[in-house]
């Protein structure tokens, strides 16, 4: 159960020793959001509810907001936020195995399913985002859940699965639907209605209580985001949305870095279906004996492997229209649901096969990490340079058309963003006449065709830094670098 945390530990040394992570995307403002945040407001707000209004999506998910509120305030240091986020990475894998175990999948299969599931070159995100904590954290304490109902009876499994559910539903909406899987699990397994009936009471007791804490602490403000998905979007474009993953990595694998990287998709893809394909391919051409032995294996494990289909469909349902993206943007939608499906093509594929795809699987995910890693450093170069220049306590800077995007990353659109709106511990003039949290910094980003007019917010700022009596800095990027500026801008 120790190997996909081990193998997520050794994939994210490979990556560290590459200068990767930085701060990327989301990341920028996601966890600074919780610095300044108390976690209950006497209105309503604070960390507990973020992102509760209607205009923020009713986003109800008190366990991971939880988490990382505590985490900022016992270090605020992203390196060790990021380290955290590939643990959960890790716990995912390590559930899964857990959960296979459970129901009856061996050790070998439940294993390779797991390090099939964490090292999926469609993992991008999670991998590359500490932002993406979210989904990792629903799908580890989702099969947690699982796995401790599906193991040995006892009060105290059943207590720890009420718990483990718990924080899957206050981690991500996306886990609701597990409600459903908890009793198809001992119904599939033939261990009777009333060990469903119990199960299905321990699911459903956990996400009453995490829909009865969001009516108490957010009141009218009951709908969730999923539910208008489910509404408003068909379950086909669902469906369609996420195995336009498969058509991405297969056909248009922008994202990937590396020169055969087409070829190196199509071969990965490939594997996958020979993974499933296999089984089938032997009883044509084995003797007797072996397909009536390879028959009854797969008898068996037929009942498992629908658990795992319905898992993947239920799922789904709930992860919005997924857009067909060849940059891999929005494949964290991708995880809770592929987890049922790595496990499902575990259950019946040759272990050299899958052996096969997990190798070409994690060479590929590098890959596709490659547009991440060369934004962190262009990402740490300007942070250093931001940070030579305000280190003159009688200097503002002013620094224009930072690239919005590098590849698939969103690159300077949101650090630009967070400075323009303002740093207050960069606004070292309690006194001055403008709004106190006007920066030293002023950064603006540009993209290719689309105009930004900040001519007017520029003045004011320049405005106030002459009234405080500094020198403005101005500088450009360029061939991505920071130069002087030409020109004053």
């Amino acid at each position: 159960m120790a190997l996909p945390l081990l193998c997520c530990a050794a994939f994210a040394v490979l990556q560290s020793l590459q200068q990767w992570p930085a701060r990327l995307g989301d990341d920028w403002i996601y966890f600074h959001e919780f610095d300044d945040l108390a976690l209950l407001d006497s209105d309503g707000g604070g960390a507990l509810t973020k992102n509760g209004r209607p205009e923020d999506g009713l986003r109800f998910r008190p366990f991971s907001y939880l988490w990382l509120f505590v985490e900022r305030r016992l270090t605020q240091s992203f390196a060790v936020s990021h380290a955290i986020g590939l643990a959960w990475i890790g716990l995912g894998g390590t559930a899964l195995v857990a959960f296979l175990r459970a129901i009856g999948v061996t050790s070998s299969r439940a294993c390779l399913a797991a390090l099939l599931f964490v090292l999926h070159p469609a993992q991008v995100e999670v991998w590359g985002w500490a932002s993406a904590r979210i989904d990792t954290m629903a799908m580890a304490a989702s099969f947690a859940g699982l796995a401790l109902l599906a193991g040995v009876a006892g009060p105290l499994r059943l207590v720890l699965a009420y718990f483990a559910f718990a924080a899957a539903f206050g981690s991500k909406e996306a886990a609701y639907p597990v409600v459903a899987v908890a009793p198809l699990v001992p119904l599939l397994r033939g261990l009777g209605a009333r060990r469903a009936l119990r199960d299905a009471v321990v699911a459903c007791l956990a996400l009453g209580s995490v829909l009865g804490l969001k009516l108490l602490l957010l009141g009218s403000a009951f709908a969730g985001s999923w539910g208008l998905a489910l509404a408003t979007i068909p379950l086909r474009m669902h469906v369609a949305g996420w195995f336009s993953y498969l058509h991405a990595l297969l056909v248009d694998p922008r994202s990937t870095a590396a020169p055969a990287g087409q070829v190196a998709s199509a071969l990965w893809f490939g594997l996958m279906v020979v993974a499933i394909a296999t089984p089938f391919a032997v009883l044509a051409t084995t003797t007797r004996h072996q397909k009536r032995r390879l028959l009854r294996r797969m008898s068996a494990q037929t009942p498992l492997y629908a658990l795992c289909i319905v898992g993947f469909f239920l799922t789904i349902t709930v992860s919005f229209g997924v857009p067909a993206r060849g940059d891999l943007a929005g494949s964290r939608l991708w995880y809770l649901p592929s987890a049922f499906l790595c496990a499902a093509i575990a259950m019946h594929a040759t272990r050299v096969v899958l052996v096969a795809g997990i190798v070409v699987g994690a060479f590929l995910l590098d890959q596709n990490l490659a547009p991440y890693r060369e934004a962190g450093r262009l990402m740490t170069r300007v942070e250093a340079t931001i940070e030579g220049e305000l280190s003159d306590a009688g200097r503002a800077l002013r620094v224009a058309d930072l690239p919005k995007e590098h590849g698939p990353v969103p690159l300077f659109v949101l650090m630009a963003e967070l400075w323009t709106v303002g740093r207050p511990e960069l606004a070292d003039d309690s006194t001055a006449s403008g709004p106190p949290s006007f920066p030293r910094v002023f950064l603006s980003w540009s993209e290719a065709g689309q105009a930004r007019d900040l001519g007017p917010v520029e003045a004011i700022w320049a405005t106030e830094m002459q009234r405080r009596g500094l020198e403005i800095r101005r500088l450009v990027w360029q061939g991505g670098d920071l130069v002087e500026a030409t020109s004053k801008r």
